[in-house]
């Protein structure tokens, strides 16, 4: 969650085991980025231009769970 008066259009990206990998950009007070097909999340990278600095309220890396 990023303040929505204030968005940075941050580049996201995140880092695995073999590489990083670009998943988007911040462009709205709430953005969502989708790690399901993606192993073992390392490390989260937030990029933005000067003067742009973000505000963020929250940041959560969350996996699915299988049940069955």
């Amino acid at each position: 969650m990023e303040d929505s008066m204030n968005i940075s259009n941050s580049q996201v990206s995140i880092q695995t085991v073999n590489s990083w990998k670009k998943l988007g950009t911040t462009n709205s007070g709430y953005s969502f980025f989708d790690l399901a097909d993606m192993d073992s999340p390392l490390d989260v990278k937030i990029e933005w231009d000067d003067g742009s600095a973000p505000t963020f309220m929250r940041l959560k890396l969350t996996k699915p769970v299988d049940f069955t």
